[in-house]
């Protein structure tokens, strides 16, 4: 790709990004994208001063530990569960899926539901000492249910 395309590409896809933001009514001030990889999302790197690109995989495993789901996201971990679950039902039925808190949200309810999956994901997350928080603002959270 000549670098004049190269830089329409990323504009285009910097306009799309500041849209998306505008439109769920967050700000749009600090937004930036790498001109090498506009498809990544630019995220703090751990000592929280400089950013770089950075891409989501994810993967399934079953119970033996082996991989037998893969996705790369640029911005969700989230966005890949429908085809993670895909893949790895294209190896056998999938009757029952374990996620962590992380995913505890609709998207992944959802495709859980519409594949006729059990699913196995704590609406808390557990702290480094073991305590568990319940996030019971959220719309499906444990203690909601009797």
């Amino acid at each position: 790709m000549a670098s004049a395309e190269r830089a329409e590409a990323v504009t285009a896809t910097l306009e799309q990004r500041t849209a998306a933001r505008r439109a769920k009514g967050k700000s749009a001030d600090g937004l930036s994208i790498s001109p090498i990889e506009p498809e990544a999302v630019v995220q703090p790197q751990k000592n929280k001063k400089t950013f770089a690109p950075s891409d989501k995989p994810s993967v399934l495993a079953n119970e033996a530990r082996v991989v037998v789901a893969w996705q790369i996201d640029p911005s969700s971990e989230l966005a890949s569960v429908p085809d993670l679950l895909d893949q790895a039902a294209s190896l056998g039925t999938l009757e029952t899926a374990l996620f962590d808190a992380g995913y505890h949200a609709d998207r992944v309810l959802t495709a859980t539901g519409e594949r006729d999956i059990e699913l196995l994901c704590p609406s808390g997350r557990t702290l480094p000492n073991g305590t568990e928080t319940r996030l019971v603002d959220k719309p499906y959270s444990k203690p909601r249910f009797t």
